[in-house]
């Protein structure tokens, strides 16, 4: 199953040339290691082997419907069954795309990767290479996009020799400190009893910040010296304590730095980042972001420990019943803008970009996806349907946004009442059933 695999579509309306076009993706192909690697097994583990000359090609694919009407969901529909086949990392590379013709000036680009080999910053990088030789040729390669200074294999010696053994203590005491060595279950209002073993089945509840609470909230953030982040790290925090009743937990983050000579690179860079959160003291939701800003703040200050070398570190023993970090909040914002606004360049076609990761899969409890459109926020939640209906989603999403609209609106408010008015119990009303 397509468990850890990221997915895309984009809009092209106008006049493509699909020839170009494949020809294009194949250039970016060669162009970038990672997305023309296998990844075999040896006796020293997995390693990567990258072919020089790999069997890429586009698939075009033609709509089954000619109803301009039912484009959206045909786009869709092939979208989910074409996405859900999975990459074996072994034989296949981990990527691929499809053309799909919904009529001579409107396509979809249908993209899937594995997660190993891409992350948020990648799409910018993904874009600005395609549209750059699709409107230029192979034969202006080396003139629009100038060899890479750098691989991923570099980026890895590199952090290796950063990583050095003074660095690691320094940074495992660090984490140690602000996790205060342990990373506590949460109980959630599950509806039905926690399997053994996740099967990774989920689903998605979108939702929306209302354009006058997001103003509202940022310009508290900035009055605060915090970032959107932050704020969102606050409303979430308190979200989730309304519904366990606990004031000491962790919620999870990515962090998404990539030192100068990696920015022209397709990879993962991304370390997963445990945000310990303290609610005790029945402090106000000005005082939550305040601490959520400082936490966030350590939390990135350590971004280059990775997360399982943590883990050992302080001796956590990994759950097999799910995730370590069961609540994560993720930001799309810059890479996603910057990818936008190269596609919107782009002479003779109309390029929208979206997003369809996380169909039908669910890697941890709850992931709240939250997207920057100016001043829009939208999102969606991605859960575990093994343990959630889709009304306890849409209930957990009702919790986040209510909890961001008052602190954004009544930051003096105590954390204790702003549950109350929320009504958030989930916590006290539900039989949790968390344990391995």
């Amino acid at each position: 199953r397509a468990v850890f695999d990221l997915g895309g579509i984009a809009r092209l309306r106008g006049q493509l040339d699909p020839a170009r076009f494949a020809a294009a993706l194949r250039r970016v192909v060669l162009r970038h290691a990672p997305l023309r690697s296998l990844i075999v097994e040896t006796p020293d583990g997995p390693m990567q082997r990258i072919l020089h000359d790999p069997s890429f090609e586009v698939a075009m694919l033609d709509s089954p419907s000619q109803d301009a009407a039912d484009r959206d969901a045909v786009i869709a529909g092939v979208f989910d069954a074409w996405s859900s086949r999975g990459f074996q990392l072994e034989t296949e590379i981990p990527f691929r795309a499809s053309l799909l013709r919904l009529a001579d000036d409107d396509h979809a680009l249908l993209v899937a990767v594995h997660h190993l080999v891409f992350d948020g910053a990648s799409i910018a990088v993904f874009a600005r290479d395609a549209i750059a030789l699709y409107q230029t040729g192979p034969e202006a390669e080396s003139r629009v996009l100038p060899p890479l200074p750098w691989s991923y294999r570099d980026f890895v010696a590199w952090q290796q020799d950063q990583l050095g053994q003074a660095a690691m203590q320094r940074l495992c005491e660090a984490g140690r400190q602000a996790l205060d060595g342990r990373l506590p279950a949460l109980p959630l209002p599950l509806d039905r009893p926690r399997p053994r073993a996740p099967s990774f089945y989920g689903a998605t509840c979108e939702f929306t910040l209302p354009p006058e609470v997001a103003g509202q909230l940022n310009a508290l953030v900035r009055t605060e010296g915090a970032t959107r982040f932050a704020g969102l790290l606050a409303g979430l925090a308190i979200a989730i304590h309304g519904q366990t009743g606990m004031e000491d937990f962790c919620l999870g983050a990515f962090s998404a730095s990539r030192p100068p000579l990696a920015r022209d690179l397709i990879g993962c860079f991304i370390n997963q980042l445990p945000l310990r959160i303290d609610l005790s003291g029945h402090p106000s939701l000005r005082t939550v972001l305040q601490r959520a800003r400082d936490t966030a703040i350590a939390a990135q200050e350590r971004s280059d420990l990775p997360f399982p070398v943590l883990a050992e570190h302080l001796a956590i023993e990994m759950p097999r019943s799910h995730a370590a970090l069961q609540v994560v909040l993720i930001l799309h914002n810059e890479f996603d803008a910057r990818a936008r606004a190269l596609a919107s360049a782009v002479e003779g076609l109309d390029i929208e970009i979206c997003h369809r990761c996380g169909s039908g899969r669910a890697v941890r409890d709850w992931t709240f996806h939250v997207y920057e459109d100016g001043e829009r926020l939208t999102g969606y939640l991605e859960y575990d349907t093994d343990l959630f209906t889709a009304a306890t989603a849409q209930r957990a999403t009702g919790w986040f946004l209510e909890a961001l609209r008052l602190l954004a609106a009544l930051p003096e408010m105590s954390v204790s009442a702003a549950i109350a008015t929320a009504k958030m119990d989930g916590g006290q009303s539900h039989d949790n059933q968390n344990q391995a």
